[in-house]
């Protein structure tokens, strides 16, 4: 589901949010969870590309899309045996949440991975950007769209193509 001006988990301070539901009927590999990401992201890049730079309302509060997002690519390097070094040591989540305050090298990782994730989710974007544009729009009149009348807007905006949901 889609909200502009209001909030679909209760927070206080909410301009805009979208909740999705992962895909796991896909191989729960690397490039799914980056795929994920980048679909954490996907706001706040949507800022950047339309107003040339990024709101405070992605950060914020431990359900913010940073919040969940950096936990996504945290958990690639401590905890789901996607990283390049040392892949099958398993970090608790606490644990690895301090350890990324005092390791810079896996807070260097954790960040390279958000940057793609990031690069990822503007390239999605830019590539559908009438559709966001029409979207939005229709969020500005609504306020609220499901996922369904989301699904449907998109292909109306991208001219009746069926996408794969994966990589559109």
């Amino acid at each position: 589901a889609i909200t502009v001006g209001g909030s679909l988990n209760g927070s206080v301070q909410s301009f805009g949010q979208v909740e999705f539901t992962p895909l796991f009927d896909r191989p729960q590999n690397d490039d799914w969870l980056m795929r994920t990401c980048a679909a954490s992201l996907a706001g706040r890049t949507a800022e950047q590309l339309v107003f040339g730079e990024t709101l405070a309302g992605a950060g914020g509060d431990l359900n913010s899309d940073l919040a969940r997002a950096t936990r996504l690519m945290l958990a690639a390097e401590t905890q789901l045996g996607f990283s390049n070094v040392n892949p099958l040591i398993y970090v608790s989540l606490e644990q690895a949440q301090q350890q990324l305050l005092y390791d810079g090298e896996l807070r260097n990782r954790v960040d390279a991975r958000l940057k793609r994730a990031e690069a990822l989710a503007m390239e999605m974007l830019t590539r559908h950007k009438t559709a966001l544009t029409a979207i939005a729009a229709q969020l500005a009149d609504i306020g609220v769209m499901s996922g369904d009348e989301f699904r449907k807007a998109l292909a109306l905006s991208s001219g009746g193509q069926k996408r794969d949901p994966f990589t559109a």
